[in-house]
């Protein structure tokens, strides 16, 4: 009987529980990529699992199945590589949302090219003893490391130990099959350089065992169609979210977007900020949102007001198309502190003396975000936090973005006289739905 130890985190028991369902289900698996021990302790990256090609074709109805099973919304679903599905799941633990991010593949495929087959790591899995899970044996989990690292053409110190581990786990047997990828010599320098621990010398050589890889493994006509496959899968699908977050001032909006960037970062590749607008693909800066005075500017004159309307409306449709929309393929969060919609309620902050025709003609043909949240709180709760504007400012703003907000389909109206943590807990929770019902429709499509 195995010797399981104790899970210390969240995420390690929901592993756990993954990986007792894909058991239970009759399927073979194994954890590659890191020492399996450390999954028992913590989980602060994705989780490599391979599983056989048949299963593969299959998995997204699995997923579907497993996070129904532990509890959990599947909110996350791309594909890196033509062989290979990345999910993220989510659930809330003592009201704290977690996430676990499982990638699946069978063979290992990188840039169209075959490297190393999930038959040849599953035949020889061995379960190990301290953490429960399935790993392939010491012999094909060094190649397989060894070719991923060479392969990307970068390796640091904690990978390089891990490589150590594997080879003095190892008899020499295995040198023969690193012989298929690099020459004779190639293999003896690599086990020269992992007999003396010498990771700088390995480290230098890199570089060259990744050029001979590239120049032996071309991608075949079968895998470069697979990749344009990938690719226009996850141009159709993009996997960011864009979200607007609207709201008085001393609602808390940057309070909140700062929170929220951390707390739901575990989901996405990267995230981007903007306040109002894009400017043109200028890097968001904190000064951009402090507004000492936002009613004490005087107002543009029609002819003014209509150009400057304009400018924006080009930097929205450009700014969707050369950064907003590049960066959802590439699965990224983007939060807008105040969009467009903005200048309807507080005309007066961006110095507007223009038609309200010309403001509805221009929300007509601008890009939307995918969600809208106003963050509302009462006139007293505004005033104690800033004192920007006036008591009937406040209130007349309050009622403007409230309203403004809950007229469109993908506004959301969230508390924000609550402590903070609640409020990014309610902000999360609707993106997270958000992405959990995009998910479920896109893979029952």
């Amino acid at each position: 009987m195995l010797c399981l130890k104790k899970m210390r985190s969240v995420e390690s028991q929901k592993l756990r529980e993954v990986c007792d369902l894909i058991s239970d289900m009759g399927i073979d698996y194994v954890l590659v990529g890191e020492d399996v021990r450390r999954l028992t302790e913590v989980i602060d990256s994705d989780v490599d699992i391979v599983i056989s090609k048949k299963t593969l074709k299959q998995i997204d109805h699995i997923m579907q199945v497993i996070s129904q099973n532990v509890c959990a919304k599947l909110i996350q679903y791309l594909r890196h590589e033509a062989h290979a599905h990345y999910y993220v799941i989510t659930w809330i633990n003592d009201e704290i949302h977690h996430f676990l991010r499982l990638d699946f593949c069978s063979d290992y495929i990188r840039e169209a090219r075959q490297l190393i087959t999930s038959e040849e790591l599953l035949i020889d899995r061995q379960q190990d003893h301290t953490s429960g899970f399935y790993t392939p044996s010491s012999r094909k989990n060094l190649i397989y490391y060894l070719l991923k690292k060479a392969d990307k053409g970068i390796i640091d110190q904690s990978q390089f130990n891990f490589i150590l581990s594997l080879y003095k786990d190892c008899d020499q047997s295995f040198l023969h099959e690193l012989c298929q990828f690099w020459p004779k010599s190639k293999v003896k320098d690599i086990c020269n350089l992992l007999g003396s621990n010498s990771f700088n010398d390995l480290q230098s050589k890199i570089k060259d065992l990744q050029c001979i890889l590239k120049t032996k493994y071309r991608p075949s006509l079968r895998s470069r169609i697979a990749e344009f496959n990938r690719v226009l899968f996850r141009v159709r699908y993009p996997t960011g979210v864009w979200i607007a977050i609207y709201g008085p001032d001393g609602c808390g909006k940057t309070s909140v977007i700062q929170k929220l960037e951390l707390s739901i970062q575990p989901a996405f590749r990267r995230c981007l900020k903007y306040h109002f607008r894009l400017f043109f693909g200028r890097k968001f800066r904190q000064e951009d949102i402090v507004v000492p005075n936002p009613h004490g500017q005087k107002i543009r004159n029609p002819i003014t007001s209509f150009l400057k309307i304009l400018l924006y409306a080009l930097d929205y449709i450009i700014g969707y198309l050369v950064i907003i929309l590049p960066a959802k393929i590439r699965s990224t969060f983007i939060i807008f502190d105040r969009y467009y919609d903005d200048i309807f309620v507080d005309p007066k902050r961006y110095c507007y003396g223009g038609p309200n025709w010309l403001l509805k003609f221009i929300q007509l043909i601008i890009p939307k975000p995918d969600l809208v949240i106003c963050l509302d709180a009462p006139a007293s709760v505004l005033q104690e936090r800033k004192q920007e504007v006036s008591f009937n400012e406040s209130a007349r703003q309050r009622e403007l973005y409230k309203n403004l907000v809950l007229s469109m389909n993908n506004g959301h109206v969230v508390d924000a006289s609550q402590p903070l943590d609640n409020v990014v807990h309610n902000v999360q929770s609707i993106i997270i739905d958000y992405m959990a019902n995009r998910s479920y429709k896109r893979i029952r499509s």
